[in-house]
């Protein structure tokens, strides 16, 4: 079980880097490691925006990677992408807590 807001983050980071297969589980990996990260942060317009941003960034990566092949993109620019909308999801727990 994952303890706090830190390791759900830690295993968020590992799940960007190895995207791992099927790519349906990741993206259910990925809701309940968000919901674990953020869960003491008040709900908020702001929040749910950053959530959606990461979500849609982590679905074209994976969309991609199912269309033309993992060797067949620039897959570490996808990962900065998620990276940068995880980062943004944290900036804003950091604000209103």
């Amino acid at each position: 079980m994952i303890a706090t807001a830190a390791d759900a983050l830690e295993r968020l980071e590992r799940l960007i880097a190895n995207v791992p297969e099927p790519y349906e589980m990741t993206h259910t990996a990925a809701r309940r490691l968000l919901i674990r990260a953020t869960r003491e942060t008040p709900a908020s317009a702001a929040l749910s925006v950053a959530i959606d941003e990461f979500h849609a960034h982590l679905h074209y990566m994976t969309l991609n990677m199912e269309l033309y092949g993992r060797d067949q993109i620039d897959l570490a620019a996808y990962q900065d992408n998620c990276r940068a909308a995880l980062r943004a999801v944290m900036a804003i727990c950091r604000m209103v807590n």
